[in-house]
């Protein structure tokens, strides 16, 4: 399992780095799952949430895990308010 850290405002300018992050962690061979750690992020946008989702998908395609966790207060009331807190949120 690999644990991806991010920090500071997850918007639209960081969308595409996000995802080609994600992407290339979900896509590598040797791992199982992909963990997002949201603990230092202080905001967190529609697109990231997007990007959030198609990497779940995608992880999912590669029958691999994928999930977020530590959530800061401000991305955890934005996964609360969407609802995606139940679909993104690793157990």
């Amino acid at each position: 399992m690999v644990t991806v850290a991010f920090s500071g405002e997850l918007d639209l300018a960081a969308a595409q780095t996000v995802e080609g992050i994600l992407f290339e962690w979900i896509e590598a061979e040797a791992v199982a799952a992909v963990r997002v750690d949201l603990a230092d992020v202080g905001f967190l946008d529609s697109t990231t949430l997007g990007v959030l989702i198609r990497a779940l998908q995608h992880a999912k395609s590669q029958g691999r895990g994928f999930g977020v966790v530590n959530p800061s207060s401000v991305a955890s009331r934005i996964l609360s308010l969407t609802g995606l807190d139940s679909v993104l949120l690793a157990s």
